[in-house]
């Protein structure tokens, strides 16, 4: 399995732009599968702006068909981006086999405007039971847990037990 991490370097402005790099992924998607390797595709925030009516992120998985792009859906960036993760699973059943795990948190101010932060699973603001019932039901099998920073005490580690708890004291059973 392959994932396309992040689109650096792409503009991703226009329709035209946007439909360029779809191209792009469909070609790579295309050869990936006939190389018996499956391609997915990583979102950040950057794919829930709107171009031409329509959510960048709708675009890319309702122009390749889910034979050649799967999704690893990234439950921060999908909060970050002004959506609801749980119905992000639904909406790509059926080409979710990963799921990327981060909790999406809210702390201190800037200008007066709240700032987002990474959070250990269960310490943020997300729906973890939803979430994982509607991964499943799409048919998640994979599920990655990462904390970019805000590590508890500056140490990954402990955020990663903090994160593990959770998860086997509250989604696991």
């Amino acid at each position: 399995m392959a994932a396309f991490p992040y689109p650096s370097g792409i503009p991703l402005e226009t329709e035209k732009d946007v439909k360029a790099f779809i191209r792009q992924l469909d070609d790579a998607g295309r050869r990936l599968r006939d190389a018996g390797i499956g391609f997915l595709y990583h979102n950040h925030n950057m794919e829930f702006r709107r171009i031409g009516g329509a959510l960048i992120l709708d675009m890319i998985f309702n122009s390749i068909d889910p034979r050649v792009l799967g999704a690893e859906l990234d439950t921060y960036w999908v909060q970050a981006g002004g959506n609801d993760p749980a119905r992000w699973c639904a909406k790509l059943k059926g080409r979710l086999p990963i799921l990327h795990m981060k909790d999406f948190g809210v702390q201190d101010k800037y200008e007066g405007v709240p700032l987002s932060v990474f959070k250990e699973i269960g310490r943020g603001n997300l729906d973890w039971p939803g979430i994982i019932a509607a991964a499943e039901k799409a048919g998640c099998t994979q599920f990655i847990v990462e904390q970019d920073s805000n590590w508890i005490e500056g140490d990954p580690f402990k955020s990663l037990k903090a994160s593990f708890d959770f998860i086997t004291e509250k989604l696991c059973g």
